[in-house]
């Protein structure tokens, strides 16, 4: 049973107008106000036609605003508990547990034991030309999916010799530690946002033959010239040092949107994903006081959105980050010695009156536990055994009580607020994040999730916050599979949104949705001018309807010469959630 949307085929070229969205993407866009949609019920209505008055085209000078009505937050605060003999600690009930917020109580709204056992599951297609992004969380009764994990190298903050000596330490974990039941992908942080290497396998093989295959990459701190490059001293006359310091303070406020942008990549990803995710992150760290948004004062009121909204995305989507202090991984005294400060560098002495220099090592590993801290993870700081640091993340994700509690937003204060979970009963060890970020309510940001799209386009994973279906109504051949089709093809397409997907709104709430769809090449290089955006505005009785029901949009989409992949990436506008599915074309 669906809301079906048949949009019609635009011949009258004032129904449709060229638009752009960030990073000059070029698409026509289509705004589609649906006040009469055809809904089919279980009744004998057998192969509908659509109704002519059931879908109108408008031209579309701008989406309308969507209405926000949440009114209070869910924070997750998954629990670890080990017994004495440090196994879990099963068969606790929630009167056991105990979570102070600031240290005062929050009444428990959601709890679960949870015992991962299965597989974790794909939605299966009906058939071979449907390709959905949908994974089948374990129901009332049913075992739970071993919850998956990822391992991710850090290009961005991670020196080249590091990011070398990383792979060899991993390579050598994948070799002789990895569970062949638990999922597992290979990602990268990269400054152009996450590079998948492997997707999610139990093929030991194929993820330590990928691994070897990773090249190391120029990171930001590999870039930058020291004072001692150049010899300059504190009170060179010619402001050389001011100019240095300036340039470093530059990359590294790059260095840090790009791996904030990469952890929101990867909390879109990861989102539809059921359970908690354990993300064991192989990195030098950065220096940013995470905890304390005045460090970063300086660096924009966009930065800061994105700063909460990385925090906000890492809590819905249950994703645990165990950092891996790359320092300690390649350099076996670290901690044991301190290294001497080249002059002007942190930890040198400083010529009199000029400014203290903060130590960039010991910021970068504080706010490696502060990821932990803030996610539920462990930090492995001064452990020189990668492999004991990734059983860790996988034993946690194993056995673990899930607890959740509603934070309003009429009486919180906006910023960090410290987490404590008392447990009742013996135990030798609990696990559970120190705290979580609070952001108020605000309206939608158009700005940032037209940034968000660009960024789900461009990626290599697909995105898992809104789960859907494409069904393209055939499958096309080509005499060279790398050149793509050989001529202009008109393509039908069946875009199912199943009801679990559309969020709970209020009762005068709308339901609006933009959709967008980018043909590609082999090499995932997008026809910019052959893109296509539709706006879906239903009122609040038809999104009523769809609640119950799903939707299910019919459009056809002309594909330029060298198509061979169509990514479609779906926007829900009430809270900024997105999904993707990339739509290989061609016939294998």
């Amino acid at each position: 049973m669906f809301v079906v949307v048949e949009i019609m085929t635009v011949k009258d070229s004032s129904l449709c107008r060229p638009a752009f969205g960030e990073r000059g993407l070029r698409y026509q866009w289509i705004a589609c106000t649906l006040a009469g949609f055809l809904l089919l019920l279980p009744s004998s209505l057998g192969a509908q036609q659509p109704d002519p008055s059931a879908s109108s085209v408008q031209q579309a000078s701008a989406p309308p605003p969507a209405t926000f009505s949440t009114n209070a937050e869910l924070v997750t605060v998954p629990v670890s508990v080990r017994g004495k003999d440090g196994q879990p600690l099963a068969g606790l009930q929630k009167d056991n547990f105990t979570v102070l917020d600031d240290g005062k109580p929050r009444s428990i709204a959601v709890f679960e034991e949870v015992h991962a056992s299965a597989p974790l599951q794909p939605d299966k297609a009906p058939d071979r030309q449907t390709f959905s992004n949908r994974v089948l969380p374990a129901g009332p009764g049913e075992t739970h999916a071993v919850e998956p994990l990822i391992l991710v190298i850090d290009d961005v903050n991670t020196p080249m010799l590091s990011q070398t000596r990383a792979k060899k330490g991993l390579i050598e974990y994948l070799s002789s530690h990895l569970d062949a039941s638990q999922p597992t992908a290979l990602w990268i942080f990269t400054s152009n946002g996450i590079r998948q290497v492997h997707a999610f396998t139990r093929d030991t093989q194929s993820l330590i033959d990928a691994a070897r295959r990773v090249q190391s990459n120029l990171a930001h701190t590999d870039e930058e010239l020291t004072q001692e490059d150049l010899g300059l001293t504190q009170d060179d006359p010619q402001g050389g040092v001011t100019a240095l310091r300036n340039e470093a303070r530059f990359r590294q406020a790059n260095a840090i949107r790009d791996t904030l942008n990469a952890f929101q990549q990867i909390a879109h990803a990861l989102a539809g994903v059921p359970g908690r995710k354990s993300l064991v992150w192989l990195s030098s760290g950065f220096p940013l006081t995470l905890d304390d948004p005045r460090s970063f004062s300086n660096m924009g009121t966009d930065f800061f959105r994105e700063y909460e909204n990385t925090w906000q995305l890492l809590n819905r989507s249950e994703i645990a980050v165990y950092p891996v202090n790359l320092e300690a991984l390649t350099n076996k005294t670290y901690g044991a010695t301190s290294r001497p400060a080249r002059p002007g560098m942190p930890g040198a002495r400083n010529a009199p009156g000029a400014a203290a220099i903060p130590d960039r090592q010991e910021e970068s590993v504080d706010s490696l536990r502060q990821f932990a801290a803030a996610t539920g993870g462990r930090p492995c700081i001064n452990n020189t055994d990668i492999s004991e640091c990734i059983a860790k993340a996988t034993a946690d994700s194993r056995d673990y009580y899930q607890l959740a509690f509603y934070v309003p937003h009429d009486d919180t204060k906006p910023g960090w607020h410290k987490l404590t979970v008392k447990l009742d009963q013996p135990h030798k060890e609990l696990q559970a994040r120190a705290k979580y970020y609070f952001a108020p309510a605000s309206a939608p940001d158009p700005h940032g999730n037209e940034v968000a799209i660009q960024n789900a386009l461009a990626s290599t994973i697909e995105y898992s916050g809104v789960a859907f279906s494409v069904r393209p109504d055939t499958l096309l051949k080509a005499d060279d599979k790398g050149k793509g089709i050989g001529q202009r093809v008109s393509l039908a397409l069946r875009i199912s949104i199943p009801a679990t997907s559309l969020k709970t709104l209020g009762p005068q709430d709308n339901l609006q949705f933009d959709v967008l769809m980018l043909p590609c090449n082999s090499s995932g290089t997008g026809f910019e001018d052959a893109a296509l955006r539709l706006h879906l505005t239903l009122p609040p009785q038809k999104a009523a309807d769809a609640q119950k029901n799903g939707i299910a949009i019919t459009q056809r989409l002309v594909l330029p010469v060298g198509s061979s992949l169509l990514k479609v990436v779906a926007l829900n506008l009430q809270d900024g959630s997105l999904g993707s599915v990339f739509v290989p074309l061609l016939q294998n």
